[in-house]
């Protein structure tokens, strides 16, 4: 969020007069939609430095704690917006993560479930189970020495921390990590391919 970031919000005074008019004049979109000042055509990145606080990550005084803005999104529908108001979204892994429990409730899924030639299984949940599962094929190399418990094949499952607590939505430290940890895997899969 640009509040709690090491950088100035562009659309508030005196910082938006710094901006050029090229980007701060995009007005609609070449379909004719009005376009949101939070839109990353009119994103203009004004940098704030200021101490980080102690302990790390805790912020300062004004708030601030990380040089991450992360994107904002309003709702469309038949290319319309629905709402005037703007949404957060999570660019991290744990977002990466969330998408991809919800995978399986998309009605065109973006990704490919099946490796059968890489000995790769990608399975989805849906909207209320939300999970994804799949697997990391054996590992044999005579140049690379993995301890003997990463050489056979791993299964991973991930929950969504929706589902982990019975329908509450937790974002903290550990389910952080812990999405970071998984997506890792995740992306270890499709580069498998």
């Amino acid at each position: 969020f640009v509040e709690s970031s090491f950088q100035a919000d562009w659309t508030q005074s005196p910082y938006s007069s710094q901006v050029p008019s090229e980007v701060s004049g995009i007005e609609v979109d070449p379909i004719g939609n009005k376009v949101n000042a939070y839109h990353p055509w009119k994103k203009w990145t004004i940098p704030t430095p200021l101490a980080r606080g102690y302990p790390f990550g805790s912020g300062n005084q004004y708030g601030k704690y990380s040089w991450g803005v992360s994107p904002r999104f309003v709702p469309y529908q038949g290319h319309k917006p629905i709402s005037s108001y703007f949404y957060n979204v999570e660019a991290d892994p744990m977002g990466l993560m969330y998408a991809q429990v919800l995978q399986g409730s998309a009605p065109e899924p973006i990704y490919t479930a099946t490796y059968s030639i890489a000995g790769i299984e990608i399975q989805y949940g849906n909207a209320s189970n939300q999970y994804v599962k799949w697997n990391l094929p054996q590992t044999i190399s005579p140049r690379v020495v993995l301890p003997q418990e990463l050489q056979g094949e791993i299964e991973l499952n991930y929950l969504s921390p929706w589902q982990i607590t019975n329908g509450k939505f937790i974002t903290n430290a550990v389910e952080r990590m812990r999405a970071r940890a998984f997506a890792v895997a995740l992306e270890a899969a499709g580069a498998w391919v």
